[in-house]
């Protein structure tokens, strides 16, 4: 076919015309062109759709009008084609709409993964941080701080983890003070320890919250048992009250368990002095003194039976001495001197004895006595030795009975603890005195 604008051949598949750009159309085609140029490619033993309707004749008046609504078997192959690169070109404007759509999905899927597994990432951190801070208040910061440090190797600039990290750094190096401390006590380095642990108190002093809160406790921990050690190591060597006070006062504030049995053995110590020095007061008949060393301990023990009798017993031998102070003197020179030797040498008869060990290594004698004189007696010294297993003395002492006053025929007791003194096996009484009414 012939284009109509400037007569260039065109092929039938042809929309424009290549040289002047003309649109090709069937009602400015070249209609003879046409039909000769179709029919003569067409099989000479074929005939048109158009042959079949028209006669020779007819052909050149009915031809232009017909192929406007006709469209030869051949052409419809070429149409069928024109529809398929339609078709094709349709589905590349499909392919370049499709492209970007695809890659943003993909880009969107890639951006779901990462922020999933980021998301994933900071969940385990934030885990791992609070494992690592339950270990932390619990105590076990060795097992802590490996968690802390795992949480940093993923989110290094995560600032949470790293206050976390300096708290446990802090906190091993107090946990590392705290046991040099105990190693010291166990070593009898007391004022080392001490210090060691007043430097870990200032370093805690500042600090705040619950994790320090447990290394304080710690701390206070540790200086109570090394208080009551320093303690319990220094009395055993204390004879006279002057010198127990002060450790008194030390640990009175401390209310452990531990803390109020070295206090109640404290008590019992200085009670046992009190009593003994009272004693020598009164059997030098100085009952002014004797009632000031009785008086002094009640005040560590106010309740403690054994002080408050002995008190009792000087006011009333006070009073009686002064009262009957010209009746003794005159009854002293009309008494039978037979009588009264027997009353201040064989008064007192030996029940029983014992001594025990007890599980701190403190030695422990008692024993009972009665009085079997015609009067009654007070003041009673019992005097024993202390022997080792080897049968040598190691120690030579006295304590008193109680009660202190005795009637005829009643019975008293004697007890003592000597601390620390491991080495004792036994003892033996020796002798023992007494004053008589």
């Amino acid at each position: 076919m012939i284009c109509s604008n400037c007569g260039h051949s065109l092929n039938t598949e042809d929309k424009f015309c290549p040289i002047c750009g003309n649109k090709i159309s069937l009602d400015n085609i070249d209609c003879k062109n046409i039909a000769s140029t179709e029919l003569n490619k067409e099989n000479e033993n074929e005939k048109t759709l158009l042959m079949t309707l028209c006669d020779e004749e007819n052909l050149q008046k009915t031809l232009p009008n017909a192929l406007k609504d006709v469209i030869f078997p051949k052409d419809l192959d070429k149409k069928s084609k024109i529809i398929h690169e339609e078709d094709e070109d349709e589905s590349k404007n499909k392919s370049v709409f499709l492209f970007p759509i695809i890659s943003a999905l993909a880009a969107c899927s890639m951006l779901v993964a990462t922020y999933s597994y980021e998301h994933y990432v900071n969940w385990n951190t934030l885990s791992m941080q609070k494992q690592a801070e339950i270990l932390a208040l619990s105590g076990n910061i060795d097992k802590s701080l490996p968690l802390i440090e795992e949480g940093l190797s993923k989110r290094p600039n995560y600032d949470s983890l790293q206050v976390d990290l300096e708290f446990l750094n802090k906190g091993k190096n107090i946990e590392k003070n705290l046991k040099e401390v105990d190693k010291l006590s166990e070593e009898k380095k007391f004022d080392t320890a001490l210090n060691l642990l007043n430097s870990v108190e200032k370093t805690l002093s500042n600090t705040t919250g619950p994790f320090y809160g447990n290394l304080k406790n710690e701390a206070t921990v540790r200086k109570t048992s090394l208080i009551l050690e320093e303690v319990k190591n220094k009395m055993k060597d204390k004879k006279t009250i002057e010198e127990l006070i002060p450790l008194y006062e030390q640990i009175m504030t401390i209310k452990t368990e531990e803390g109020k049995k070295t206090l109640d053995e404290l008590r019992n110590q200085i009670s046992n002095i009190a009593y003994n020095n009272a004693n020598e007061y009164l059997n030098k008949k100085n009952f002014d003194s004797a009632l000031g060393e009785i008086n002094r301990a009640l005040q560590f023990d106010k309740n403690n039976k054994k002080l408050n009798s002995m008190s009792t017993v000087i006011k009333n031998q006070k009073n009686k001495f002064e009262l009957d102070e010209q009746k003794r003197i005159d009854q002293a020179v009309t008494s039978a001197m037979e009588e009264e030797t027997i009353n201040q040498t064989k008064s007192v008869k030996i029940l029983h004895n014992n001594s025990t060990i007890d599980n701190n290594g403190n030695f422990i004698i008692g024993g009972e006595i009665e009085n079997i004189g015609t009067k009654p007696i007070y003041s009673i010294e019992i005097f024993y030795q202390i022997y080792n297993s080897k049968g040598q003395t190691i120690a030579s002492c006295s304590t008193f009975v109680y009660p202190n006053y005795l009637n005829t025929g009643d019975k008293g007791k004697f007890e003592f603890v000597h601390y620390g003194m491991k080495d004792a096996k036994e003892m033996k009484i020796t002798n023992s005195t007494w004053s008589v009414e």
